[in-house]
């Protein structure tokens, strides 16, 4: 299985992340807009496409950042992450209860799917400009 992650700051430094809906798989934890690469995807056209479904955001200046693999239930994922610049006004779809812009520094403070939270990390330390 495939996925695209997409990071999305605000001017003060501020991550986009979207609660997941209560009742879907990892409901009420945080993560970020992505979601899974469709057949003949790009996975750049995938997180920018993810993003606009999920937020009404629409990409801008996306640049890739890295991918990994990880082993999960005898299968192994792809994640592919993204950063992109673009609008602050958020428009959610039925995937997501809430929106929050967290600052780093709060990150603790929530709950996160997907490890997105160690992607944010190692966003911040190894490619933030």
């Amino acid at each position: 299985m495939k996925f695209a992650r997409i990071i999305i700051e605000d001017l003060e430094g501020r991550v986009l992340f979207l609660e997941r809906n209560k009742n879907d798989y990892m409901g009420g934890k945080y993560c970020l807009p992505g979601g899974e690469i469709d057949e003949f995807e790009t996975p750049k056209a995938a997180a920018e496409r993810e993003l606009l479904e999920e937020t009404g955001v629409k990409a801008q200046k996306t640049m890739f950042l890295y991918k990994e693999n990880i082993p999960w239930n005898n299968m192994l994922i792809e994640k592919h992450y993204f950063k992109c610049e673009g609008s602050e006004k958020i428009t959610l779809n039925k995937e997501s209860e809430n929106h929050v812009w967290i600052h780093p520094g709060e990150m603790k403070k929530y709950s996160f799917a997907f490890r997105d939270d160690e992607a944010v990390e190692k966003y911040l330390a190894e490619f933030r400009d």
